[in-house]
């Protein structure tokens, strides 16, 4: 049996994210009254999901008044919680998370929408609403890759699978995607590269793997990486019977993953190992053909060392 803590950190994060797996369903709706219950559900979902990693520090912290703490209330859920303002703030005080200003201005917009919706009058389309409800969905998906995703069970990550499959079907909500793998592009100091699956520039190498932050696509190799970067980047149809700028990789020894890092060819790079290459270390064999590379401030021989190898006659 699961204790108490366990099963309130089921409740929240689990309800966060069913809240969400709601109100996307909701917004595909052809119902037009569901887009009220869409926006209600995804304004719960994230303030869940925001409380969960308080709670994570101390389920103390949940309780809105100081002075009513308490054990027992807590584990009968009896008590009244903080507020999304005050989730934020705590993020910010305990867990040194912050918002990037314009996470947060979407998050208010969600919360005056949401406040409009319970206490006044309400008439929206499901189109108006689109632009609003993916930038939000970017975020809930951002914290939890990147604050509670090492918190996660089994059931609520499959859960959240779900959520970024079918999220992926609003083209508002891809946009916002390529937009967080740009920043982390850049933050990160990586290159972009097209994703062989959905064919968004939205696809980062990390250490051990890739990951498409438009699709969440994990697990492709290399070879249709530099394949992709061709057609898409280059704009050059990929036929294996013919030549094309694919080459070995000198530092990582890859399998023709090197590639022209832009249309003017004036630097290639490994999409295995992110390793960029001037096109002026980069020489054809005189003899094999094949390429070869000299160091900085070095002119090429002509010729490679296997072939010079062979002239010589060594073994």
């Amino acid at each position: 049996m699961q204790n108490s803590k366990e099963e309130l950190n089921h409740t929240l994060l689990s309800n966060g994210l069913d809240f969400v797996d709601f109100s996307i369903s909701e917004m595909n709706s052809n119902e037009t009254k569901k887009i009220k219950y869409s926006i209600l559900h995804l304004y719960a979902g994230l303030a869940l999901a925001f409380k969960e990693r308080v709670h994570v520090e101390h389920w103390a912290l949940v309780f809105s008044k100081p002075d009513k703490i308490s054990r027992v209330k807590y584990e009968e859920g009896d008590f009244e919680s903080i507020s999304l303002d005050k989730t934020i703030d705590l993020l910010k005080e305990i867990c040194e998370i912050n918002f990037s200003k314009e996470h947060r201005e979407a998050i208010d917009a969600l919360r005056k929408l949401r406040n409009k919706i319970e206490h006044f009058s309400f008439t929206v389309s499901r189109e108006q609403i689109k632009p609003l409800f993916a930038r939000v969905l970017n975020v809930f998906v951002n914290f939890i890759d990147e604050h509670l995703i090492e918190y996660i069970d089994t059931e609520e990550e499959s859960t959240f699978e779900d959520i970024k499959g079918s999220a992926i079907e609003f083209r508002e909500y891809v946009e916002e995607r390529i937009k967080h793998a740009q920043e982390q592009s850049l933050s990160h100091k990586k290159d972009l590269f097209h994703c062989p699956e959905c064919r968004e520039l939205a696809l980062i190498r990390y250490d051990d793997d890739y990951k498409c932050f438009a699709c969440e696509l994990k697990g492709v190799d290399a070879t249709s990486v530099a394949v992709t970067h061709l057609e898409e980047c280059l704009e050059t149809y990929y036929d294996p019977n013919c030549d094309w700028p694919l080459y070995d990789c000198p530092e990582c020894t890859g399998n023709q993953v090197l590639v022209p890092r832009a249309k003017n060819y004036l630097e290639f790079i490994c999409v295995s190992c992110g390793e960029i290459i001037s096109r002026e270390h980069m020489h054809f064999c005189n003899s094999c053909g094949e390429v070869f590379y000299s160091a900085i401030g070095e002119k090429g021989s002509g010729c490679c060392s296997n072939c010079w190898d062979l002239a010589l006659g060594k073994d």
